[in-house]
């Protein structure tokens, strides 16, 4: 079974028209939010919680995106989520055309796929705040949990209305952006 970032199983939920791993409070949460979940095993995922091409999101550019690189030194990929344009590293690439019916131009060097298969990358980033921006719904924000047991805090990043974790919203801050 695919396990969270605390190592708990997970509930997969399908919110805003993607699908999540979300601990048992989080699914109650997001299902009280419209989502809907079950305890479906899906296919684990190494490395989904690098925030560094989420956070090129940002900038609503394809080349901005697709020239900003993740943790690992690979190219983000530009996605088309239902009604989201999101620039994604490969895994969440990956999940995103899995699970959601995204379209991403798939960046990723053979590489960092020989690397990929040799180790299993750990990053400590949750996405858990983020992914609750695509309800792009300020008390949806600041009702959800990371996965430290913070609430989310809902900010303005560029011109742009984002759901982040207190970590993050304090990075934002520090580029000019405003939380709280």
């Amino acid at each position: 079974a695919t396990m969270d970032a605390d190592g708990r199983a997970c509930e997969w939920c399908e919110v805003a028209q993607a699908q999540v791993c979300l601990n048992a409070d989080q699914a109650q949460m997001a299902e009280q939010f419209g989502g809907s979940c079950g305890d479906d095993s899906q296919e684990e995922v190494q490395d989904a919680a690098d925030t560094t091409c989420l956070m090129a999101t940002l900038q609503q550019d394809e080349t901005a995106c697709t020239s900003t690189t993740d943790a690992e030194g690979e190219a983000c990929s530009w996605c088309a989520v239902g009604n989201f344009d999101l620039c994604l590293n490969f895994d969440q690439a990956t999940l995103a055309e899995e699970f959601a019916g995204g379209a991403c131009d798939q960046n990723r060097s053979s590489a960092a796929a020989a690397k990929e298969e040799e180790e299993k990358v750990k990053d400590p980033a949750d996405t858990t705040c983020i992914v609750a921006s695509l309800q792009q719904d300020e008390s949806a924000c600041t009702a959800t949990m990371d996965a430290d047991g913070r609430a989310c805090e809902w900010c303005e990043v560029a011109q742009a209305q984002v759901c982040l974790n207190a970590d993050q919203a304090q990075m934002a801050e520090q580029f000019g952006g405003s939380c709280g």
